[in-house]
């Protein structure tokens, strides 16, 4: 708990309940055996750093945390997630040689974390991402290759949805490169009017807040149904972005959002007489379907 360093050298083994290694603790695994058979094993603030042909071995372990500034350094074979196990990178750093492989167990990202290695989230493994503040939003990073899949959760967002509006956007992950997609997405409900999607480049995954079209088959929300949301629905396809279906494009294919004619100016300007609407107001449209 305070600034101390215990060193297991080649050859040593040290076994541990639950255990926290805390601000200006550090914990040196220079060649032995870290063996984890509690709970948990956090580092708050202070270093578990693994060098030469050191093991470790988690699998006891549901909770792996690190906060407050904490780092952690692996050597050797993946760090393995397992069903019914987290690993929360909350504020600080996982580097890790053999890279993370999250197969059926829940990662958790806050706004001051970072992975360094390669990350890969198997079907049935779940990725949330801590989303404390707007206000002081910044995309997790991944010094590496992130391999998607299972549900990327975005639920720590709440009532902040409430405040968003049409065209903002989340930047959530950037990584070296990204492979694949995830398989849902789960996030609280936006305005009416309003829907989730995801934008994936090579090397970032924003979440966007985009309009529903009220036309079946408008999948990109221009107004009209056409080749273009052919190709939006078909790249959305087994993404937790995924629009619709084939049979409503084809249905609408060809039709359009219509607005309805706008009256004479003479028509008009008796309108606005009878109704005495001479302040500044929004002009009113009628949406047809074609």
């Amino acid at each position: 708990g305070g600034s101390a360093a215990l060193t297991v050298s080649d050859g040593g083994t040290i076994q541990l309940g639950s255990a926290v290694v805390r601000t200006s603790g550090k914990l040196i695994n220079a060649g032995g055996a870290l063996r984890v058979s509690g709970a948990s094993f956090t580092v708050s603030g202070g270093l578990y750093r693994e060098t030469g042909a050191a093991t470790h071995d988690f699998s006891a372990a549901a909770d792996l945390r690190i906060d407050a500034g904490g780092q952690m350094s692996l050597v050797g074979a993946p760090l393995g997630i397992n069903e019914d196990q987290t690993l929360a990178v909350l504020d600080g750093v996982l580097q890790s040689a053999g890279g993370v492989v999250v197969a059926g167990g829940d990662v958790v990202l806050g706004g001051a974390s970072s992975v360094v290695g390669n990350v890969t989230l198997a079907s049935g493994s779940r990725l949330a991402i801590d989303i404390e503040s707007l206000a002081s939003w910044t995309p997790r990073f991944i010094n590496g290759v992130a391999t998607l899949g299972g549900t990327l959760d975005l639920g720590s967002l709440g009532a902040a949805t409430l405040g968003l509006t049409e065209g903002d956007s989340l930047p959530l992950l950037t990584a070296a490169s990204f492979v694949g997609g995830f398989d849902a997405l789960e996030a609280p409900a936006l305005t009416a009017g309003l829907k989730w999607s995801l934008q994936q480049t090579p090397t970032s995954l924003t979440a966007l807040v985009v309009a529903e079209s009220p036309l079946a088959g408008d999948y990109n929300a221009d107004g009209f149904v056409d080749a273009a949301d052919y190709t939006v629905w078909r790249d959305s396809l087994g993404t937790p972005s995924a629009v619709g279906s084939h049979a409503d494009w084809a249905a609408n294919y060809g039709s359009r959002i219509a607005v309805a004619a706008v009256p004479e100016p003479g028509t008009l300007l008796l309108s606005v007489l009878a109704t005495g609407a001479f302040g500044r107001r929004r002009p009113l449209t009628t949406v047809l379907v074609a």
